[in-house]
């Protein structure tokens, strides 16, 4: 069945794995979420290998909706939005960040390019001024490219930044 979602309220979709991609993806980090968007008011909001872009939002059976907490500024969510729009997929960085485990990519990260979830939670931690830590240090420093849909669900969830799944 599909969730009616409100007017002027931003929700986080998880994508469970689908076909062999996902599927690939969600046995890699070890959990059900392959994908992650934004969707505020009938758009997704979102970076794949097409880039960061806006679409019409088409539910799925596969995708879980979470409604966001009010203290992630809608307006900086769609600010960030606008200032990224465009921008290509970062695919060095999920092959060096989650296929490769490589914990050193500041040096050669380039901050133009995102995958889903790194875009997500960049755009997270610029709408709430910075103010989201992990194991002691800002977001940003610590860096957006750790964290693949399914350990970006876990921290927004124990952070209470998802209030509930509709």
């Amino acid at each position: 069945m599909e969730p009616q979602l409100k007017e002027n309220f931003l929700y986080l979709c998880f994508h469970k794995g689908k076909g062999i991609i996902g599927r690939l993806i969600s046995l890699w980090t070890l959990g059900e979420y392959a994908h992650v968007e934004f969707v505020y008011n009938g758009k997704k909001y979102l970076a794949n290998p097409g880039g960061i872009r806006c679409e019409d939002y088409k539910y799925e059976k596969h995708h879980d909706l979470y409604e966001v907490s009010m203290i992630v500024d809608i307006p900086k969510i769609l600010e960030f939005f606008y200032a990224t729009k465009g921008l290509p997929y970062d695919f060095r960085g999920i092959l060096k960040a989650q296929f490769l485990m490589k914990d050193n990519r500041f040096e050669d990260h380039n901050v133009n390019e995102y995958f889903c979830s790194e875009w997500v939670l960049a755009a997270i931690d610029f709408a709430t001024n910075y103010k989201l830590t992990y194991e002691g240090k800002g977001l940003n420093e610590k860096g957006y490219f750790k964290f693949n849909p399914q350990r970006l669900y876990k921290y927004l969830k124990n952070n209470d930044l998802l209030v509930r799944k509709v």
